[in-house]
């Protein structure tokens, strides 16, 4: 039950108790804070904390609880003089089985991290001087979400991708997997993708609401979720549609998994907040309107009905969920 905030260049870890949310340790980063993800190296039982700052600094930190102290566990560099910064805020996803992530650093490129060797070993690894770090060829058109899923059929992480759509209010989802000794791109499972050594571009599915959120599902149901146009869309590993449900946010800006597969909380970016339930096996969902909160950047689930709101517009805020 333990959440970590970014204010700037500061790390701070709270943990939830019976007065609310205390804090139990922090740290100075160097560097303004862009991206704050959560991932669970090989071999690990506790998560680590994957940091990308403003100037494109990469550092993987490990919180000791005997010791209630962050150490490092790895450091790396995204910057590339060759290479056009994004205007856009960074996009981030991490590998549900603690072998990759996925940044977006600069302009129509994806930055993959391998991590399948890294481990907590008490030495910090330069990932940059270890070619642990590589950029996909050109991820267009405008990008808009990335998610690695927790189920695919290759063996390489498989990650999906948002796109703006030809028409307007249209999307385009694509996906590939990641070939991290080659550093390449790879359809998945034959559905045409974003090729990386220059071969067609094509996009896999093509959406017809207004989406802006992808989310990858539990590896017990597979696929993906695709949020925002006031609808949520749900997929299977290989893109074919599975079910759908009316309602939610227009934008949908984060959601995250309560206390089982089948409850999620979805907020919105003008502060709305939604309980997503998905019920047999994914062939039925239903959403309902629970309120308003504060714009979230991101949404923790801390016990069943515990949910914090963490903004960066707004005051951050502890919910008690209630739903019928």
């Amino acid at each position: 039950n333990e959440i970590a905030l970014a204010r700037g260049s500061s790390l701070e870890l709270f943990s939830l108790g019976s007065a609310g949310l205390h804090l139990t340790c922090s740290c100075r980063i160097n560097g303004k804070v862009s991206v704050l993800e959560s991932i669970r190296l090989q071999g690990s039982e506790l998560d680590q904390l994957v940091i990308c700052t403003e100037k494109r600094q990469l550092v993987i930190l490990r919180y000791d609880l005997t010791a209630q102290q962050i150490s490092t566990v790895a450091i790396g560099s995204l910057m590339d003089s060759l290479s056009r910064l994004s205007e856009q805020p960074m996009l981030a996803s991490s590998d549900p089985k603690g072998r990759a992530m996925a940044i977006s650093v600069h302009e129509g490129l994806l930055s993959f991290v391998d991590l399948s060797d890294l481990t907590c070993t008490g030495t910090v690894t330069d990932l940059t001087a270890a070619g642990k770090i590589f950029k996909s060829s050109q991820m267009t058109p405008q990008l808009l979400d990335i998610a690695f899923l927790d189920s695919c059929h290759a063996g390489h992480p498989c990650i999906a991708s948002l796109h703006e759509g030809p028409d307007s209010g249209s999307r385009s989802l694509v996906l590939n997997s990641v070939n991290l000794s080659s550093g390449e791109l790879m359809p998945e499972n034959g559905v045409e993708g974003q090729a990386s050594r220059g071969r067609q571009k094509t996009p896999a599915k093509m959406l017809k609401v207004a989406a802006t959120k992808i989310v990858a599902m539990p590896a017990a149901l597979g696929g993906l979720l695709v949020l925002g146009g006031n609808s949520v869309q749900l997929f299977d590993s290989s893109l074919r549609p599975v079910s759908r449900a009316a309602g939610g946010p227009n934008e949908a800006s984060t959601a995250v998994r309560l206390n089982s597969d089948s409850r999620w909380a979805i907020g919105g970016s003008k502060g709305d907040l939604y309980v997503l339930f998905v019920e047999e096996a994914g062939c039925s969902l239903l959403v309902q309107c629970i309120g308003l909160a504060s714009p979230a950047r991101s949404l923790a689930a801390l016990s069943a009905d515990h949910v914090f709101v963490a903004s960066a517009i707004a005051d951050s805020q502890l919910l008690r969920l209630e739903t019928g």
